[in-house]
């Protein structure tokens, strides 16, 4: 698994596409969720809304390694 500060993000845009690539993208969620990416679903969703969900996932690594480094620093 990655570090988390290290995970790439990746946006799965629907599931309405039809079977064959539907089993494309549930093989590329297995792949993602092994390797620790973020995996944000934007179907049924504004644009704000993923973005809102990015900009948190951000702030809270963020958050995480500011602590780490305030906490290396002593």
């Amino acid at each position: 698994m990655l570090h988390e500060e290290a995970r790439p993000l990746v946006l799965v845009v629907s599931d309405s596409l039809g079977d064959t690539a539907f089993a494309v993208l549930r093989a590329a969620r297995a792949l993602m969720g092994r390797i620790g990416c973020m995996v944000i679903k934007t179907d049924r969703k504004a644009i704000e809304e993923s973005a809102a969900e990015i900009i948190g996932h951000l702030d809270h690594v963020l958050s995480q390694r500011s602590t780490r480094e305030c906490g290396s620093a002593k």
